[in-house]
């Protein structure tokens, strides 16, 4: 990982997700940190809603497909799609029709 990545997800360790008032997961902040990085002028709250948006929609539509059998199940592959897209949400998002 790029070094200036690295650095801002050590900063973001600890900080809150205004909406959900828990810390920001390790999947949050390298999301944030890659939008940053690629120039995004939004703020930590409203990339974090925008990644809350994406993981929702990802876990219905795998739980209603009957390709995840819970929401554990569904999160997790939501993971793995998302480090896939290199932590891109506008990738994410616009390649969660395949799932």
């Amino acid at each position: 990982m790029p070094a200036k990545l690295d650095k801002c997800v050590e900063g973001l360790q600890g900080k809150m997700n205004p909406r959900t008032k828990k810390p920001f997961t390790e999947s949050e902040r390298f999301a944030i940190c890659n939008a940053r990085l690629k120039g995004s002028s939004s703020t930590d709250e409203e990339l974090a809603q925008k990644y809350e948006e994406a993981r929702e929609q990802c876990i219905n539509k795998l739980i209603f497909s009957g390709e995840a059998k819970s929401v554990q199940e569904a999160q997790s592959i939501f993971e793995g799609v998302l480090a896939k897209s290199g932590y891109e949400l506008d990738s994410l998002e616009s390649n969660l029709h395949y799932l």
